[in-house]
């Protein structure tokens, strides 16, 4: 089961158990992703920050315009390997 409960794209459920896992994993492939409903439900659950982690800012700025009042950032993969890479080099004694 999940450490850390998710919500999967297909449903737009909260997953709490392996077996819900593996079916979303499944389904995702094949079914369309519920993205404006799996935001709702976010935000039902009280969350106020969402980090995209990719090259772009599409959903950041469709966020950014439905959902006023919450935190957005985009973070580009490309900074996230420089900032590792930064990190390593100051302390390169941690892994």
């Amino acid at each position: 089961d999940p450490k850390i409960p998710t919500i999967g794209n297909s449903r737009a459920q909260i997953i709490t158990t392996a077996k819900e896992a593996k079916r979303e994993l499944v389904d995702h492939i094949h079914m369309p992703v519920l993205w404006q409903q799996t935001i709702e439900v976010l935000r039902r659950e009280g969350v106020d920050t969402f980090i995209e982690m990719g090259e772009g800012e599409v959903l950041s700025n469709n966020l950014k315009r439905s959902l006023v009042g919450a935190g957005v950032v985009a973070v580009s993969f490309s900074a996230l390997l420089a900032a590792y890479l930064l990190l390593k080099h100051l302390k390169p004694d941690k892994p």
